[in-house]
């Protein structure tokens, strides 16, 4: 079946009209009345000037219309075009609408990559519905008598390169898990490369996460400059790396902090409270704190939560290599009250004895424990900001130079109180400010109020939206 595509143009308004008040078309559409000349008209000229970013095809066979497909950002949904597909009534029930569909389907997606297309079907147009899930969209919701389906790009491959150790710390993984999750929540393709070594729930969590795949060495995965989209967090490339060379992919996006290394990219994000943020190695940048990429499971404290029987939690980030964790559990088991203490380490042997004390081990157990804590401690990493997040008071400590950033910050602005750094292989910590947020409910209290809406959980969907964008 040769069939033919071009733009519409001014000449074929009023066939677009006919086709557009024909019976067949106006018992699906949501205004079932004709339309007039003079509304036609009007509409019809506006339509065409917006041609380049809201396609509007003609189709032809044996040199006769036989259809239309049209394209419109959508309101609804975002990064989203929204299709509209309308076959000749002559020659209509011959299969034409499924090849305009297909053949409209394989163009768009070549323009616009990174945007899904959105069919909005009256629930009573079978025919509609049948050549849509042909094509692979997928029924996303209904509203009244019209249903929702959705197409994404299933070339397009999001790429997450980021390692974890004992001894660089999971940051890397962990301020990246909130885009894999929007993402794939999305049904978009993403893949993670990365070595993560001896700590088992970071694997696990990596496993669990529905990655397309996953590999450990770049060298496994060839990418394609058409589709892949590389999302970096490292320190450990050379400036110069062929593997991160804008040249071998569609677009790269940098995960950063101040000891990142000035690697190119056409997007970059990064994942705190400073806004200020200008570098020349970055086209765009994505920074403060409505583009904090939270994970899904965290939320909110409930605002009634019981604060009458304190409830602490002491986590000295992804690995506590440092010790923090044990460290804390000294200071506060000197601290005299009722309250309980949530210790999360995988030593824990090095724990002090204190019937107030729970131990769990770090991994997943953090996000329902933390659901009904008031006070946390925590490194000045991406744990503290999760924990501001929720909303619970809390005491920062820094262990490397990459955190001072976060611990002055986060001090200055009345979100956290310092607690104390590790120095010269020793813990120095502030007892009296530990002591003073276990003790003094109005001193937590002066904390949670500085942060209230502060960070909101939408900023992976933000920056999710930003790179689709781009």
């Amino acid at each position: 079946m040769d069939i033919k595509i071009r733009d519409a143009e001014i000449e074929d308004s009023s066939l677009i009209l006919a086709w557009r008040n024909h019976q067949s078309s106006r018992s699906f559409s949501k205004n079932s009345l004709p339309i007039t000349d003079a509304e036609h008209d009007k509409w019809y000229k506006k339509r065409l000037e917006a041609m380049d970013s809201e396609p509007f095809w003609i189709f032809t066979h044996d040199s006769k219309s036989i259809g239309y497909v049209r394209l419109e950002n959508s309101k609804k949904f975002l990064n989203s075009l929204e299709i509209s597909i309308s076959v000749n009534p002559k020659f209509q029930k011959k299969g034409f609408g499924q090849k305009i569909l297909d053949l409209s389907l394989s163009r768009v997606l070549r323009i616009f990559p990174t945007k899904k297309i959105i069919a909005i079907i009256n629930v009573k147009n079978l025919a509609s519905v049948s050549i849509f899930q042909k094509a692979s969209f997928q029924r996303i919701g209904q509203d009244n008598d019209f249903l929702f389906f959705e197409k994404i790009n299933q070339s397009l491959k999001f790429i997450f390169r980021a390692d974890a150790s004992i001894q660089e710390g999971v940051g890397h993984v962990l301020r990246s898990l909130g885009i894999i999750e929007e993402l794939i929540s999305q049904n978009y393709n993403v893949y993670f490369i990365g070595k993560v070594l001896n700590i088992p729930w970071v694997i696990e969590k990596i496993q669990s996460l529905g990655f397309a795949k996953i590999f450990s060495e770049e060298s496994e995965y060839e990418s394609n400059s058409n589709s892949d989209i590389l999302i970096l967090d490292s320190y450990k490339h050379k400036i110069d790396s062929s593997f991160i060379n804008l040249h071998n992919w569609k677009s790269v996006v940098l995960i950063f902090d101040e000891f990142t290394p000035k690697y190119i990219a056409q997007l970059g994000v990064h994942p705190g409270i400073t806004n200020d943020w200008k570098l020349d190695n970055l086209s765009k940048i994505l920074s403060g704190p409505q583009f904090i990429p939270l994970r899904k499971n965290i939320s909110k404290l409930p605002k009634n939560i019981d604060q009458n029987e304190l409830v602490i939690t002491v986590v000295g980030g992804g690995t506590d290599y440092k010790n923090f964790v044990p460290e804390m559990a000294k200071n506060l088991a000197r601290i005299p009250g009722l309250f309980t203490v949530n210790l999360f380490t995988n030593k824990p042997n090095k724990i002090i004895n204190d019937s107030r004390f729970k131990i769990f081990k770090l991994g997943d157990s953090l996000d329902r424990v933390v659901n009904e804590t008031h006070l946390a401690f925590s490194t000045a990493s991406t744990s503290s900001l999760e924990f501001i997040a929720r909303g619970c008071a809390v005491g920062i400590c820094c262990v490397t130079q990459n955190q001072e950033s976060y611990y002055n910050d986060l001090h200055k602005l009345g979100f956290a109180k310092q607690i104390g750094k590790f120095i010269n292989g020793k813990w120095e910590l502030d007892t009296k400010t530990i002591e003073a947020l276990v003790i003094s409910k109005e001193y937590r209290e002066n904390l949670t109020k500085n942060t209230t809406d502060f960070i909101d959980l939408s900023g992976a969907k933000r920056i999710v939206q930003e790179i689709l964008s781009s």
